[in-house]
């Protein structure tokens, strides 16, 4: 029992020792100010310098000591005149200390103004941001040419009804990551790297006579996407960033593959690998927009929406009739590729982590 009672003691004292020392850190903070107001700016910071040797300040505490100190240096100069460099250097330490406890810290307006327009010299941005994301993915198909039935002069004879034999397909995954470079105010350089499925549904039904012929199957695609972007910052918002993007991206087509195919009156392996029918390699130009919302204290969660649009054919015109798999597709599948292009759009969610080191302005 006496040992319990001595332990509950030493946690009342512990916690009771810390509410005495930090309301002394707050009333010597305060007293350093009175100093200062009394125009005692050598006084003030002595004291000042004192309170920052005490390493359980509170943060916004230890923001107040480098605010004020800041300004003791700025006014020193009006007091002794002597060693304005080494004054001018030892406020920007000061203050350079705070936006490290508090990079999205702004002065109020009505503070002292010398104070005010110092920290307007000053920038807190992210140096670096690494942004992991996962979303999905849907591609629209482009047709440049029909090479299939769709070419007929006089569809209606076949009765072929639909607009287009190409659908998209909502569920394909994406999953990157984006490392970005804030070069010049609200610019931003951000190279990314991503794995994403792409397919597309093709569905061509036509009735000839009274037997009808109808072709089903879906096309996934595994990609490696690296892209290159110039990002724009919108607004002066430190916690709610909006942001616009456009540039390219180099696409490697990695596995390419009709799945679910269905062919009437004929009997067909359910996945068909169509890699070398396709071009392995392809370009885009990509935009979009986004958003970034400040969490944790200095990093962010990312909202992001994007549109790329393929230059290049997805499907390789020299194999549409040599190879192996296009044999299979014209004679067992009575089928024969047109030329498309595809174009993506996707949405992701991410959590950027951002590097800072705050510093004065050129």
């Amino acid at each position: 029992m006496r040992k319990l009672l001595l332990t509950i003691l030493g946690i009342v004292m512990l916690f009771g020792g810390n509410s005495l020392t930090a309301q002394k850190v707050g009333q010597d903070i305060k007293a350093a100010s009175v100093y200062f107001d009394e125009g005692n700016v050598s006084a003030a910071l002595k004291m000042l310098e004192k309170i920052e040797k005490d390493k359980d300040i509170k943060k916004a505490e230890r923001i107040e000591l480098y605010r004020q100190m800041t300004i003791c240096y700025i006014f020193l100069n009006q007091e002794d005149a002597t060693d304005v460099a080494t004054n001018m250097k030892l406020a920007k330490q000061s203050y350079l200390k705070l936006l490290d406890v508090n990079n999205i810290y702004k002065p109020d307006t009505s503070d002292i103004i010398d104070y005010v327009r110092f920290t307007e010299k000053f920038t807190s941005k992210p140096l670096f941001i690494i942004t992991p994301y996962v979303g999905l993915n849907t591609s629209f198909i482009d047709v440049l040419q029909y090479y299939g039935t769709g070419n007929i002069s006089d569809a209606s004879v076949y009765d072929l009804t639909e607009a287009t034999p190409y659908s998209p397909v909502f569920t394909n995954i994406t999953a990157g990551l984006n490392l970005n470079w804030n070069f010049y105010k609200a610019f931003n350089v951000e190279v990314g790297c991503a794995y994403t499925m792409r397919s597309y549904q093709y569905s061509e039904g036509l009735d000839y006579g009274f037997e009808p012929f109808k072709l089903d199957f879906t096309e996934r695609q595994q990609w490696v996407d690296l892209s290159a972007i110039v990002k724009f910052d919108i607004g002066k918002s430190k916690t709610v960033i909006p942001y616009v993007y456009v540039g390219g991206a180099y696409n490697l087509l990695m596995a390419s593959n009709f799945n679910l195919v269905k062919r009437s009156f004929v009997e067909l392996p359910t996945e068909l690998d169509v890699i070398q029918s396709r071009y392995n390699i392809n370009g885009s130009l990509i935009g979009g927009c986004g958003v970034k919302l400040r969490v944790f204290g200095k990093h962010y969660l990312t909202i992001d929406g994007q549109y790329g649009r393929m230059m290049r054919k997805v499907n390789n015109v020299d194999a549409r009739f040599t190879t192996p798999q296009s044999n299979d597709l014209t004679y067992n599948l009575g089928y024969v590729d047109n030329d498309i292009r595809m174009n993506n759009a996707r949405f992701t969610i991410g959590f950027a982590y951002a590097f800072y080191k705050p510093q004065m302005k050129e």
